[in-house]
């Protein structure tokens, strides 16, 4: 701030006090803090380099990087954060105009598009539109940078997400995977130790075998080698929350598998909570985090009632983490109806016992009339009810 006071059409010093809001932001981000007053202060900052200096692509670019992560804050609170996506797209679209050999922007106009395409398909959006604007920028930069780590994974990452959209879709993502597989084995030899290329590498097996389980083949082999490389990334960075994250999603499995075979889930779905724990210490905000491990914990209250064991503190753990996600996101549809379940299933463990249920029960109708408000639409909400 000295600095442009002495210096007020210095580019170089306003271009690094606008990146500085974007260094604060990702601080506040780690913290667990809101990184909202951060980015708006970049934002306007990159505003006034671009409204100066209209063909400064680094402007272009450090915009585009504001508007991402703000998309990323916006989406971790529940809201929708397809304008900001656009608008980081947008931006780097503007960088690769003025300058059409920008590597910088077409490795963040993919990994902006990645962010959304993904946004897109867990919501059940089309986002074959987003991967073709995506998929050509990424080739492109790696064709500019063939050894660069980054670029190989972020072409990775739009293939694997293509592919889950194939999946879901009711394609075969099988060579998408595959594919993806690669191109993440080709970032690794690029760069050993690039943590993005080796816990995203393991999350490609995790989706094989997902992908391999929903066909009633055996996805045991998949689910190992996802463990190997999570436990590989988590060598690299051990405060990684979405390597933990995944390890635990993955650990879930295995359990689910073991119940479904009638073994004991308890020890996987121990391993699992203690993933998702080590995530939440390392991204207190993490509210999928959160929902997954109060997922585990219902599904050990499931086993322990089966076996007619007392459910009701694993029910009890479950409820107080939903609690935290629909805190965090008031209005998180899916959260309100994992938390109707904790007391939904609570009062029939209690009805099944000869105690009154009522407290559960009423705990559970509140948590769906919840749900029901952010998606009137919510079938499994309206019928648990």
């Amino acid at each position: 701030e000295r600095a442009l006071s002495l210096n007020a059409g210095s580019l170089e010093v306003a271009i690094e006090a606008a990146f500085m809001g974007i260094d604060e932001a990702e601080c506040s981000t780690s913290r667990g803090e809101d990184p909202g007053p951060a980015l708006a202060r970049a934002i306007e900052a990159f505003d006034g380099v671009v409204q100066g200096h209209p063909r400064c692509r680094q402007a272009f670019h450090g915009r585009a990087k504001a508007h991402r992560l703000r998309a990323d804050w916006l989406d971790e609170r529940g809201e929708d954060p397809r304008a900001a996506f656009e608008a980081a797209i947008g931006d780097e679209e503007k960088g690769m105009e003025v300058s059409p050999g920008y590597a910088e922007a077409m490795l963040g106009l993919a990994l902006a598009a990645c962010d959304l395409a993904e946004w897109q398909r867990v919501r059940g959006l089309d986002p074959t539109q987003t991967y073709a604007r995506a998929i050509p920028a990424a080739e492109s930069a790696l064709a500019i940078a063939p050894g660069s780590a980054n670029v190989g994974n972020a072409l990775a990452n739009l293939l694997r997400s293509r592919a889950d959209w194939s999946r879901s879709t009711g394609g075969d993502p099988s060579a998408g995977y595959a594919a993806a597989r690669e191109a993440y084995g080709r970032a690794l030899a690029a760069d050993r130790s690039h943590l993005d290329a080796a816990t995203n590498l393991a999350s490609a097996w995790k989706a094989e075998g997902d992908w391999r389980a929903s066909r009633g083949q055996d996805p045991d082999e998949a689910y190992r080698q996802a463990l190997e490389g999570y436990d590989r990334a988590l060598a690299i960075d051990g405060r990684r929350p979405f390597a933990h994250y995944n390890r635990g999603n993955v650990l879930k499995q295995i359990a689910e598998r073991r119940r479904d075979r009638g073994l004991d889930p308890t020890e996987a779905l121990a391993e699992a909570v203690k993933s998702y724990d080590r995530s939440i210490e390392a991204r207190p905000r993490y509210r999928d985090a959160m929902n997954n491990r109060g997922l585990a914990f219902l599904d050990l209250g499931q086993w322990r009632a089966g076996r007619g064991e007392d459910p009701t503190s694993a029910y009890a753990e479950a409820g107080a983490g939903f609690g935290r996600v629909t805190e965090m996101a008031p209005k998180d549809a899916e959260g309100w109806f994992n938390l109707g379940i904790a007391g939904h299933w609570l009062g029939d463990w209690r009805l099944a016992r000869g105690e009154d249920p009522t407290a559960a029960y009423e705990e559970g109708i509140r948590a769906y009339d919840r749900a029901l408000t952010w998606k009137a639409d919510h079938a499994r909400a309206e019928a648990n009810r």
